[in-house]
């Protein structure tokens, strides 16, 4: 059996900044939920939950970074294997939390139809006020100890993190307004929450399904494009690796570690190579894109 290997200092640095954010992500949620729920806020409720696509998008991450650092030889296979069951995860998370704002979207379009509206209490005000400054300290956390982290990860935080802000900011907004005579503000924020979220929810689940199909490359045919690839140049060190299937075709995305003195020339001679190696391996229509990254 293979030994796991310890992470690097750098990679434990991410992990340990990782946990900070999921323990902040859960946090949020269930302060905002809370103390949204005794002080009669329903626009405070429902941000909370815009906290729970911060706990899985993280939580997501932290698994995909242990796992990368456990077994780095194997990363590439590793990452083709786990990542169908990643956007299945994504995809499931977004469905639940798009009917679970749904149910409180509805019950909140009923109370503000149907019944005597309340104004929230202030205390719902100096929770959001607290909770905009907590996302102002995290936007700054983000962009200096997960710089490394997988981009598009970074930037879902950083959207989240500037969206919590902004609504919490419309929180308090909300939360005057009521207590000064427009009771009806908290209701109507709460509502285009909810509708944000549903939208947002969406969205995860339409590049969950993208994600599906660009997984969906056997690992036969992955096998035999690695191949492909290191034939054409033994001493390639491939870096990233994607397929996706459309159809009958296969579209190729790979990544290649070179040295930044590299002459253009060279890295030109290389990409042909690749090209020719993968064009007599694949017996199927397909297009191949090589990109760089300095190692």
């Amino acid at each position: 059996m293979a030994s796991r290997r310890r992470p690097s200092p750098e990679v434990s640095r991410r992990i340990e900044s990782l946990y900070v954010l999921l323990f902040f992500f859960a946090v949020l949620l269930v302060v905002k939920v809370l103390f949204g729920t005794l002080a009669g806020s329903k626009a405070l409720v429902i941000s909370g939950i815009m906290a729970l696509f911060g706990v899985f998008i993280v939580a997501v991450t932290l698994l995909r970074v242990h796992e990368a650092a456990a077994s780095p030889r194997s990363r590439l296979s590793a990452k083709f294997s786990s990542e169908k069951t990643e956007f299945v995860i994504i995809a499931g998370v977004s469905i639940m939390i798009a009917l679970s704002t749904a149910a409180v979207l509805v019950s909140v379009v009923h109370i503000t139809l149907a019944h005597t509206l309340y104004p929230p209490e202030l205390m719902a005000a100096w929770v959001a006020v607290v909770t905009a400054v907590m996302n102002i300290a995290m936007l700054k956390f983000v962009r200096l100890r997960l710089g490394e982290v997988d981009e598009r990860d970074v930037s879902r935080v950083l959207f989240l993190l500037h969206k919590g802000f902004i609504v919490s900011v419309l929180v308090v907004a909300a939360v005057v307004f009521s207590r000064s005579g427009f009771v009806a503000s908290d209701y109507l924020l709460a509502i285009l929450e909810g509708i944000f979220i549903i939208g947002y929810s969406a969205f995860f689940l339409k590049d969950s399904f993208k994600g599906l199909m660009d997984a969906a490359c056997d690992p036969a045919t992955m096998n035999l494009i690695q191949r492909a690839i290191k034939k054409a140049d033994a001493a390639s060190r491939l870096d990233e690796l994607k397929v996706g299937r459309v159809g009958t075709r296969l579209d190729i995305f790979l990544k290649l570690r070179l040295s930044p003195a590299t002459p253009l020339r060279q890295a030109r001679i290389l990409t042909d190579k690749i090209r020719q190696s993968l064009a007599s391996a694949l017996d199927v229509p397909h297009e191949t894109h090589i990109g760089f990254s300095p190692w």
